[in-house]
């Protein structure tokens, strides 16, 4: 079995997520670590004709001073093989690297959904949200994290504002609608 960590998305913030998602969708997740999250959204929607694309450094992560995440990271090769263990292989892809060149490197998605959720800082959740903007033309943008009374969420804003400050800065966004927050999701949908 692979090794699955607890994930700190919670029931109400996968409900939110869950019902953005409608067959046909593309859900994108930046930031996949250990899988967790990725497979609770698979499971609640797996009844739908959705394709789930996970992006990561994984096995590639190293610490550095301009990067929020702590501690190791999956092997993208092993949580696919788990992943494609539990969900039919063909609606699931992981890309390894950076988000921004990642998510640049995509065509443009029709309908969907992107979770951001890689490093919190706030240049990069900015950077993400940006790519994300201009790749998904109909659906929905989210942020993890972005609650400004939670743990780890205020480590990220007592640094540089990280994706609580994104999330303020981009309600006025005019191609973007900022539809709801629960717990440490921020929901934006795309105009």
């Amino acid at each position: 079995m692979y090794k699955m960590m607890l994930s700190d998305v919670d029931d109400s913030e996968l409900k939110t997520i869950v019902d953005t998602l409608k067959d046909g969708d593309i859900y994108i997740e930046i930031g996949v670590y250990y899988g967790h999250s990725l497979s609770r959204v698979i499971n609640a929607t797996k009844n739908r004709n959705i394709k789930y694309i996970g992006i990561d450094l994984f096995e590639d992560y190293q610490k550095s001073s301009d990067n929020t995440h702590e501690g190791d990271a999956a092997n993208c090769v092993a949580l696919y093989n788990y992943l494609s263990d539990l969900y039919p292989a063909e609606k699931i892809a992981l890309h390894k690297g950076y988000s921004s060149d990642v998510l640049n490197s995509f065509p443009e998605i029709q309908s969907g959904h992107i979770f951001i959720d890689g490093n919190h800082t706030y240049a990069q959740s900015l950077k993400d949200f940006l790519i994300a903007k201009r790749v998904l033309k109909n659906g929905y943008i989210s942020f993890h994290n972005c609650s400004n009374d939670r743990h780890p969420d205020t480590m990220y804003i007592a640094a540089d504002g990280g994706p609580y400050q994104v999330v303020e800065d981009i309600k006025s966004d005019s191609d973007v609608k900022f539809i709801t927050k629960v717990d440490k999701l921020g929901l934006f949908q795309r105009v």
